[in-house]
C-alpha cells in the first residue's frame, strides 16, 4: 500500500464517519422534538438554523425558532430583565445539572465496569458524557422564549453533541476491534476467578472520578451558556468573536477527525507493522488529535466570550487552559513522547521527523516528510494513544 492511497482511505473514513456524525445529531433532534415532553423541548437545530442563515442571506420573514435580535431598544430592555441574582441562579442551576449528569453516568460506567470487568464502555460513557449533559443543560436551561431560542447555545450545543457523538462512536468502534484498553488492566484483578481488592477498585473508581471531573470542567463555557436566560442572550448577540469560533471549531474538529482516523487506517493495514506515520495530518505536527480537541475547546471559549467577560462566569476560561495543560504537559504528549524517545531511540528517520515537525502547533514540515514504507520502527505504532482521551 502506498502512501498516497493510505492518505485516500483516509479520507474516505473520516467524511464518512463526519456524514454519520451530522446524521445522528440531526436525528437526535428529531426524535426529541417527536416526543415532546416536558424535560425534552428539543427543536429540530439543524433546520432552524438553516432557515436563519436563509433569512439573514434574503432579508426575508422566514419563520425560525431561532432568535438573535440585535435591536438596541430589545438590548436595553432585556439587560434590565437580566439581574445578577437570577444570573447566578441560573448559571449555578445550570452546573448542578451538568454535575448531576455526568456524575450519574459515570457512577452507572463503574458499575457496570467492575461488575462485568470489561473495558468497552469506558470511552462511550465518558464521552458521552459531554452529550448527555449538554442536552440536559440546554433542554432545562432559560436560553427559550415563546418557543424560540437564542443562537449563541443552539450554535454551541449542536458543535458540543456533534463532537462528542464523533468521538464516542470512534472510541467504541475502535475497543470493539480491539478488546483491550492498556489504561485499565491494572486497575482489574489478573484473572477472572481473582476475586477485587480493596486497592484495585479504589483505582477503577478513582480513574472514573477523574473522568467525570474532566466532562465537568472542560464542558464550562457550554454549560454556562445553555444556563443563562434569554433575555441575556438578547443583550449580547452573536459576533465576530462566535464567527471566530465556529471557523476555529470547524478547522479543529476536521483536524482532529482526520487525524484519528488516519492513525486508524494505517495501523489496521498489517502492511504498516513497523512502521511510524508522519504523512497526512501527522506531517504538521507530531500530535494533530490534540491539536484538534486543544482547538475544540478554546473554540467554545471564543462562541461563549461574552459570557467570560462578566464578573459571574470569568472562570470558564478553566475548561480550555486546563484540556490544554492536561494534554500538553500531565497525561497526554510527556508520557507518549517518553515512550517515543526509547522505541525510536536508534532510527535517525525519527529523529530527523520529531527534528523537522511542530509538536503541537500544525505547521506546514520544513522538510520533505519521511514516506511511512522508508521509516521502520522497533515495533508498531498499534499501542500508541491515538484519541485525545485515552491518555487523560
Amino acid at each position: 500500500t502506498t502512501g498516497s492511497e493510505i492518505r485516500f482511505e483516509s479520507s474516505v473514513v473520516c467524511f464518512v464517519h463526519c456524514v454519520l456524525a451530522f446524521t445522528s445529531v440531526t436525528m437526535f433532534s428529531v426524535i426529541h422534538h417527536a416526543l415532546k415532553s416536558s424535560f425534552c423541548r428539543a427543536l429540530p437545530l439543524f433546520s432552524s438554523l438553516i432557515s436563519t442563515s436563509i433569512r439573514t442571506l434574503h432579508a426575508s420573514p422566514i419563520p425560525t425558532l431561532l432568535h438573535a435580535s440585535t435591536s438596541s431598544s430589545i438590548t436595553h430592555s432585556a439587560s434590565a430583565s437580566s439581574s445578577s441574582p437570577s444570573l447566578i441562579a441560573a448559571i449555578g442551576k445550570g452546573l448542578g445539572i451538568s454535575a448531576l449528569s455526568i456524575v450519574s453516568l459515570n457512577l452507572i460506567g463503574f458499575t457496570i465496569t467492575a461488575a462485568t470487568r470489561t473495558h468497552l464502555i469506558t470511552d462511550l460513557i465518558g464521552t458521552g458524557a459531554f452529550v448527555v449533559a449538554t442536552f440536559a443543560t440546554f433542554s432545562t436551561g432559560k436560553a427559550w422564549s415563546n418557543n424560540r431560542v437564542a443562537l449563541r447555545p443552539a450554535l454551541m450545543t449542536v458543535c458540543s453533541i456533534l463532537w462528542g457523538v464523533r468521538l464516542a462512536g470512534y472510541l467504541f468502534y475502535r475497543i470493539l476491534q480491539t478488546k483491550h484498553d492498556s489504561r485499565l488492566a491494572s486497575f482489574f484483578p489478573s484473572s477472572s476467578t481473582e476475586p477485587w481488592t480493596g486497592n484495585k477498585l479504589f483505582k477503577l473508581a478513582l480513574f472514573w472520578t477523574v473522568q467525570a471531573t474532566w466532562a465537568f470542567i472542560v464542558l464550562l463555557p457550554v454549560t454556562v451558556v445553555n444556563s443563562l436566560p434569554h433575555s441575556w442572550h438578547i443583550a449580547h448577540p452573536v459576533g465576530l468573536p462566535a464567527m471566530f469560533g465556529l471557523v476555529l471549531f470547524s478547522a479543529s474538529f476536521c483536524l482532529e477527525t482526520y487525524a484519528d482516523f488516519q492513525k486508524y487506517t494505517f495501523r489496521s493495514n498489517p502492511s504498516n507493522d513497523g512502521l511510524f506515520l508522519s504523512t497526512g495530518a501527522y506531517s504538521l505536527c507530531r500530535f494533530p488529535n490534540y491539536a484538534g480537541e486543544i482547538g475544540v475547546w478554546w473554540a467554545m471559549y471564543c462562541l461563549a466570550l461574552p459570557a467570560a467577560m462578566t464578573k459571574h462566569a470569568f472562570w470558564i476560561v478553566l475548561s480550555p487552559v486546563f484540556i490544554t495543560v492536561l494534554l500538553r504537559y500531565v497525561s497526554g504528549i510527556p508520557l507518549l513522547e517518553k515512550r517515543y524517545d526509547e522505541q525510536y531511540k536508534d532510527n535517525p528517520e525519527y529523529q530527523q521527523y520529531k527534528k523537522m515537525t511542530s509538536l503541537l502547533i500544525p505547521m506546514m514540515p520544513r522538510l520533505k516528510q519521511i514516506e511511512p514504507s522508508s521509516s521502520p520502527t522497533a515495533e508498531s505504532e498499534g499501542t500508541e494513544t491515538g484519541n485525545n482521551t485515552e491518555e487523560s
